[in-house]
């Protein structure tokens, strides 16, 4: 089987280094804890919510690179790896200047620089084959037919985005796979 595993808030806990990106430069009162968070774009939620553009923050140099890892992220992707072709299929944040070094080498220095070889960086996952995409984003459209089943991994983000969807963990996923 192939296995395509989105890097941000899969692998790389975004919510969380966005979280702390937000106390350091604005206090606590301000941020929204990442069990808070309600849709994909946080963006969107803390301009409406606390008023704050956070734009900038998600584009500093090494806050891609300096996010931690997801609890189980880095033993399950290589468990799931020893039994199945995976690819890390991740997409660019295109505003960001250096978004691609801080992701190559964030899975280098975490995982291994053996998965660098397997790295893809679109914005259109669906023209990627794959047997499993497994994504915290709950609607992925694009050009292409969607040629892998969606395993929608559980984040905060999209606990209310998708009440009908069932949506895996590290956990669970390598229990069913591995």
């Amino acid at each position: 089987m192939i296995f395509l595993i989105d890097q941000d808030q899969v692998l790389a806990h975004f919510e969380l280094g966005l979280y702390n990106s937000v106390v350091k430069n604005y206090g606590i009162s301000k941020s929204i804890h990442p069990d808070n968070r309600k849709g994909f774009y946080a963006s969107k939620q803390y301009r409406n919510q606390v008023g704050l553009d956070i734009d900038h923050l998600l584009i500093e140099k090494g806050f891609l690179y300096n996010l931690d890892d997801i609890d189980g992220a880095i033993d399950g992707i290589k468990k799931l790896a020893n039994k199945h072709e995976v690819f890390i299929c991740t997409s660019p944040m295109t505003e960001h200047p250096s978004c691609l070094q801080e992701k190559y080498d964030w899975i280098k220095d975490k995982i291994g620089k053996e998965f660098c070889k397997k790295l893809i960086t679109t914005k259109d996952k669906t023209i990627v084959y794959g047997d499993y995409l497994i994504d915290d984003k709950v609607d992925i459209k694009g050009i292409g037919e969607k040629r892998w089943q969606h395993l929608l991994f559980e984040s905060p983000v999209n606990i209310n985005d998708a009440p009908h969807m069932e949506k895996v963990t590290w956990k669970e996923i390598v229990e069913k796979f591995c």
